[in-house]
């Protein structure tokens, strides 16, 4: 993914995984799952071990364990808007760094590349 190189400079010599609905990027990076959460501006390690990779891909509990992911809006934008395209992701408007309200009735269907872009240019890159 190109814009890896813009929105999260740290994370060029990884390797996306998956995206999230929501706009988060999975990145495999030295031993490690990061997961790059654009909106709230942050990242964390999610996990050392392939292993546990695999545990969380295949619980559907665990991904909808607020204390992992927070993934809230995501049903019921999901009722309201469908699912997201392989190049789309649910996105606040406005975005959460401009003052955006975190809720599903925030949340349109947007182009996921430019919507990383936007949040990177108002907010900065991850790091």
């Amino acid at each position: 993914m190109d814009v890896l190189a813009e929105v999260a400079p740290g994370f060029t010599q990884g390797v996306p995984l998956f995206s999230s609905a929501l706009g988060d990027l999975f990145v495999w990076l030295d031993g490690r799952l990061h997961l790059l959460e654009f909106r709230q501006g942050t990242s964390r390690i999610l996990t050392k071990s392939i292993a546990t990779l695999k545990v969380i891909a295949a619980y559907e509990s665990f991904l909808n364990d607020p204390d992992y992911f927070d993934w809230a809006p995501w049903p019921e934008a999901r009722a309201r808007l469908g699912v997201p395209g392989s190049d789309e992701c649910f996105g606040f408007t406005p975005i959460l760094a401009l003052g955006g309200r975190p809720t599903a009735d925030s949340l349109q269907l947007v182009g996921m590349r430019e919507h990383l872009l936007l949040i990177s240019s108002v907010a900065g890159p991850l790091s």
